[in-house]
């Protein structure tokens, strides 16, 4: 019998009783005992073997009927080679379940690329901070060519049932491993070559977590946790190290994370990121990212996965994806990106931000629009917040939100009167402002350009750009919706579901500002060329119109 159908057919066997949802730990002991009984000179220096027994007998034997001595000899007579060990062990690992799925689940293919990046050698210590059931340690094992001098695999791992099954598989492919089941902020994090990490997301800050260096002193109450567990490992990383840590893209823009980033590229510790489409990963619809570190760097290595996966004709994230992400990044076909790119005061490391001076090839008398433009936000209020105080009257107040602007243009018939109120002057928008929609996936721009009988308040989600002095808005308008004009902005943006667009980004945000009278030239030359395109689209029209009559 061939691996896959010895592997199969142990499915079969192990779900005659109970659901896979909770079996995990007990098809892992299944599979251990079988493995102790078919390598009796085996060493089990751990104890493991009871301890399977005990949590199998405990899981079968719940259920009436089932025989655990008979259990045990239907998966003996499988007689399971090395090979279907492994296999075996890959998809229990990946959450494959009792029907044997087709592919694993992302989780293995994240191993896989991992390892391939780490690139571990014999000898070399690998660490997982967080190293959950073992599926990365074990990818990184059966990635390896054969070697006299195994690496050394080490895990930290709370839980208690998923640091012995990893305790197992470990043991089922011959590893060197070390597993400590305890929390990794409670003691000292062993020195490594070769590392990964894959923090839990959204964990509240903990002041008790961070003891530490320099590194773990820049989290602060509004930082991101995540980054606590990566910069908790990052201490322990020997001078020729590598580590890998798996990130929700806010991580790598969120202002309160600012001075992590800088204090990691500053110290040139950041090589590369790889960025992955929005729900590629299972579990999450985050749009998640590899950050690579190392020391000694000057510049970033970068990968657009969506981009890649469509060139090369992946739909997901699975084993083609895996092999093309690793010849583009060790191959030297990635975009590299020179550490000055990385703009202060954010340091954003997401793509969209570090890619962005490329879309200025060829731009001229750049400048912050900041120094145009005095940028404010609307009123923190949404229309709903305004049901109150909506009248059906004229009054001396109308309110703008971003569904009054379409195609660049505001509808003020729309906008509905509103009470008095003093607090509206703050959020005050006049004539010649320029107005911006700040959470959108397509940012709106328009421009107040009547004098109304009544005063505009602009709603939340909204900045107002003033000018400062001499300014040709509509040149500003016209630029900003250019096609790199809202690359520009796009890289401005933050946010995975909805993005948004701060007033103290924008503010930094480089536009080309040429001389008034060059601006006013191109208003011109620009109207002029709208005028013809309307005027042949008439005739066209009218062209059709005759051919359809004909």
């Amino acid at each position: 019998m061939d691996d896959k159908f010895t592997a199969q057919r142990f499915f079969k066997i192990a779900a005659q009783y109970g659901d896979f949802d909770d079996s995990l730990p007990a098809y892992v002991s299944l599979l251990f005992l079988n493995y102790l009984n078919q390598n009796p000179s085996e060493r089990d220096e751990l104890d493991l073997g009871k301890k399977a027994e005990s949590i199998a007998k405990s899981y079968y034997q719940r259920f009436s009927g089932s025989s655990f001595p008979r259990l045990m000899a239907q998966v003996a007579e499988l007689d399971l080679s090395q090979s279907g060990f492994r296999l075996v062990l890959s998809f229990l690992l990946s959450g494959a379940m009792s029907h044997f799925e087709a592919s694993a689940s992302s989780s293995v293919e994240m191993a896989q690329l991992v390892s391939g990046l780490l690139d571990v050698k014999p000898g070399e210590v690998v660490l997982d901070f967080g190293s959950g059931n073992g599926s990365f340690l074990v990818s990184v094992e059966q990635n390896l060519p054969k070697a006299s001098v195994k690496p050394t695999l080490i895990g930290i791992e709370p839980n208690g049932n998923d640091a012995l099954i990893s305790q197992m598989a470990l043991s089922m492919i011959g590893s060197h491993f070390e597993i400590q089941n305890r929390d990794g902020f409670s003691g000292d994090v062993p020195k490594f070559d070769k590392g990964y990490v894959f923090p839990p997301e959204g964990l509240a800050y903990n002041k008790g977590l961070l003891k530490g260096t320099e590194y773990i002193n820049r989290i602060s109450p509004k930082s991101s946790m995540e980054w606590a567990f990566v910069l908790r490992t990052l201490e322990s990383m020997s001078p020729k190290g590598k580590l890998i840590a798996l990130l929700p893209e806010s991580c790598l823009f969120r202002e309160s994370d600012s001075k992590i980033r800088e204090k990691l590229v500053e110290d040139g510790l950041i090589e590369g990121v790889i960025s992955f489409p929005p729900k590629s990963m299972i579990g999450t619809f985050r749009k998640m990212n590899l950050v690579i570190l190392s020391k000694g760097n000057n510049s970033v290595r970068v990968i657009d996965g969506q981009d890649l996966f469509k060139t090369v004709d992946v739909r997901s994230f699975n084993s083609m994806a895996v092999k093309a992400l690793l010849y583009t990044y060790l191959e030297g076909n990635a975009e590299v990106i020179p550490y000055e790119r990385i703009k202060a005061p954010e340091f954003a490391l997401n793509l969209d931000s570090l890619k962005v001076d490329g879309e200025y090839s060829g731009l001229d008398n750049l400048r912050p629009l900041g120094t145009i433009y005095n940028i404010d936000k609307g009123t923190p209020k949404t229309l709903a917040n305004f049901s109150e105080s909506l009248s059906g009257l004229p009054t001396k107040w109308k309110i703008l939100t971003s569904g009054h602007i379409e195609n660049g243009r505001i509808d003020y018939d729309a906008m509905p009167y509103v009470y008095d109120d003093p607090s509206y002057e703050r959020f005050e928008a006049v004539k010649g402002d320029i107005i911006i929609t700040s959470k959108s996936s397509k940012v709106k721009i328009a421009i107040i350009n009547e004098d109304t009988p009544y005063r505009i308040c602009v709603t939340g989600a909204m900045l107002i750009l003033r000018p400062r002095g001499a300014a040709v808005q509509l040149y500003t308008k016209l630029f900003l919706e250019s096609e790199k004009g809202r690359r520009i902005l796009a890289s401005a943006q933050k946010g995975t579901v909805i993005t948004t667009l701060s007033a103290k980004v924008l503010n930094n945000l480089m536009v080309p500002f040429p001389p008034v009278e060059e601006q006013l030239a191109f208003i011109k030359e620009y109207e002029t060329k709208s005028e013809t395109l309307a005027s042949l689209l008439e005739q066209a029209k009218r062209l059709q119109s005759e051919l359809n009559n004909y």
